[in-house]
């Protein structure tokens, strides 16, 4: 029984694709030739001067959205947690 367990097992895989190796100098080659391709789609920045850090940037202040400034208040409270087992 234990024989036909094994047919019926393998009747059902997919079959293997004959895998290609490479070598670990052949794999590390196609590696960097893939990082070291073309780059014309990538935006150059090394020409920005202006400074990462600069103090005197301030964000805009964000202002409420319609939809808080319409908010009239009536809505559900937000559920709290259970905090342990409640008593009948």
């Amino acid at each position: 029984m234990a024989a036909n367990a094994g047919d019926m097992s393998r009747s059902h895989s997919r079959p293997k694709r004959p895998q290609e190796r490479f070598s670990l100098s052949k794999t590390l080659e196609l590696v960097l030739d893939s990082i070291s391709g073309d780059n014309s789609e990538v935006e150059d920045l090394s020409d920005n001067d202006e400074p990462v850090d600069d103090i005197d940037y301030h964000p805009p202040q964000k202002e409420p959205s319609s939809s808080e400034e319409e908010s009239s208040g009536d809505e559900d409270p937000i559920p709290q947690a259970s905090r342990g087992r409640k008593r009948l």
